[in-house]
């Protein structure tokens, strides 16, 4: 079963975020559209699990940088995330929303500002659901939205008629006028 995932990775680098030092190990913060991906062929970011990366379940549709309520009400100063919107086609039984994540990237321009490590330019190579017993890099990098993706119902092949040439269709009904 496929399913479609939205999953925050990294906080954004913000001058509000910026203005305060950081108060844990993790010092990461990531440009707005800074992060890119190539969306196909051998360095298309990949979803995979605990950074197993020979063994890819899914793939990164896109990046997208979302305002978050919840690291706000968590005692974050801003609350602007680096998301990947992902599909995912051999989900394991323990992802769900809340999941913890992590990414892998090559960093193309890194600085420091004020103790924050931050990621002007970086390449996605791959984003990961992590075990329930691995903790991210990032504590509040997880999958905040999941759904199952429902497969588009085909016709049984018996009820499928195939006249090798276009089908006539009457215009905004459907109906079928005759075949060439």
């Amino acid at each position: 079963m496929t399913h479609t995932a939205l999953i925050r990775l990294g906080a954004i680098a913000t001058e509000d975020v910026l203005a305060t030092e950081p108060v844990r190990d993790h010092n990461e913060l990531y440009r707005a559209r800074g992060m890119q991906i190539i969306p196909d062929g051998p360095l298309a970011p990949r979803v995979c699990v605990n950074h197993v990366k020979d063994e890819p379940i899914g793939r990164v549709l896109a990046l997208m940088t979302v305002e978050d309520a919840e690291s706000v009400v968590r005692g974050r100063v801003g609350g602007k995330w680096l998301v990947a919107r992902v599909e995912i086609d051999d989900a394991p039984a323990w992802l769900k929303r809340g999941t913890a994540a992590s990414i892998s990237y090559a960093p193309m321009w890194k600085r420091d500002v004020n103790g924050w490590t931050v990621i002007e330019r970086g390449l996605l190579r791959e984003v990961s659901v992590l075990s329930p017993s691995r903790c991210p890099a990032e504590p509040l990098a997880r999958v905040v939205h999941l759904e199952r993706k429902e497969p588009k119902p085909q016709a049984p092949a018996s009820e499928m008629i195939s006249y090798g040439g276009p089908l006539l269709i009457r215009p905004g009904i459907g109906e079928v006028l005759g075949v060439r």
